[in-house]
């Protein structure tokens, strides 16, 4: 799947020494899922499967948990094949609703680079906030670019909620 949606994920991507196709082969994506074990044992990390009608269509990452401070980063990536659809606006809610209720975390934020439109666009969506931005904060795409921080609190999410206990549709937060 990330091979075949290459020219939509590579610019965003941590830039690699490898080729594109050796870093998302089945030996890579191996390798990846034992590193991915290893820190949710930790308790640093969470990655979890995004499933449409039974199959694989993307991948929501908690990483960098911090549970003294409550706080963690999230990524996000999904096949072309469900953009532009709605589908990522619904997983986000869904998520933020288990980020906030479930896990108890008072903040997460996300570091989008500038030319990530989509991501902007969800992360606005979804009730994320824009805090600023991050000069030359990561290499991607093959080279160092600017990342806006966006960031959204358990306080933020629980007053939408309470704001619109009369009509859930119209809530920011929906679920």
């Amino acid at each position: 799947m990330r091979i075949h949606d290459r020219e939509f994920l590579e610019p965003f991507w941590v830039s690699s020494e490898l080729p594109w196709e050796q870093r998302h082969s089945g030996n890579a994506w191996i390798d990846l899922y034992l590193r991915m074990r290893r820190e949710e044992r930790a308790g640093v990390a969470l990655h979890l499967a995004m499933s449409i009608d039974g199959r694989f269509a993307g991948q929501v990452d908690l990483e960098r948990i911090d549970r003294h401070a409550r706080t963690a980063d999230v990524g996000l990536w999904m096949s072309s094949e469900y953009t532009r659809r709605g589908i990522a606006g619904g997983i986000g809610d869904l998520f933020l609703d288990f980020v906030f209720g479930e896990l108890c975390l008072e903040r997460l934020s996300a570091a989008i680079c500038i030319d990530n439109a989509p991501a902007r666009h969800l992360a606005e969506y979804v009730g994320f906030e824009y805090e600023g931005t991050m000069a030359d904060y990561l290499d991607v795409g093959g080279r160092r670019r600017d990342h806006d921080l966006w960031a959204v609190t358990a306080s933020m999410w629980r007053a939408d909620r309470a704001a619109h206990t009369d009509d859930p549709q119209s809530r920011r937060f929906a679920t």
